[in-house]
């Protein structure tokens, strides 16, 4: 079953704008809801400048973990995620593991 599919593109300097239902179907972007779908992953954005794309494997406690892949690096790197500090009780630290070239596992504060 294919959960609603939400697409934001930029639709002004300052704000994007969503798709109706009609413009991600004639897109082509419902396919990217099917293969999100069969993979288990909830989202997945963009960076402003295209650079790095977030796949999303869950989102909780004011943070989101997944897999990034960047053109740029990123940081800061961790051996591990498990222990990344909070700084409050609903914000945490970034955190970034090298998997391979380009590829990260991340935890970041929730957007």
């Amino acid at each position: 079953m294919l959960m609603r599919f939400t697409v934001f593109v930029h639709g002004t300097p300052r704000f994007d704008r969503l798709l109706t239902d009609a413009e991600t179907r004639a897109s082509g972007r419902l396919e990217f809801r099917r293969l999100l779908d069969r993979a288990g992953l909830p989202s997945l954005s963009r960076s402003a400048e295209g650079k790095a794309i977030w796949f999303v494997a869950g989102s909780s406690g004011g943070a989101r973990k997944g897999l990034v892949y960047s053109e740029t690096p990123l940081g800061p790197t961790r051996s591990s995620l498990d222990r990344i500090e909070r700084v409050s009780r609903t914000y945490i630290r970034s955190g970034y593991v090298p998997l391979a070239p380009r590829w990260f596992m991340f935890l970041e504060p929730r957007d």
